[in-house]
């Protein structure tokens, strides 16, 4: 049972830094709208330089 608990609180956690990611991609494209993509991440569809 503990063991679970463990499993799931280590789950919470990733998922949280998982969103603390998210949060500083979405500051970053609001705060520099011109700024060049990260190679491996594709364009949000709403961001400037999103192609057609």
């Amino acid at each position: 049972m503990a063991a679970d608990m463990v499993v799931v609180a280590a789950d919470m956690v990733a998922v949280a830094a998982d969103m603390v990611a998210v949060a500083a991609d979405m500051v970053a494209v609001v705060a520099d709208p011109l700024r060049l993509p990260h190679p491996l991440r594709p364009l949000h569809p709403l961001h400037p330089l999103h192609p057609p």
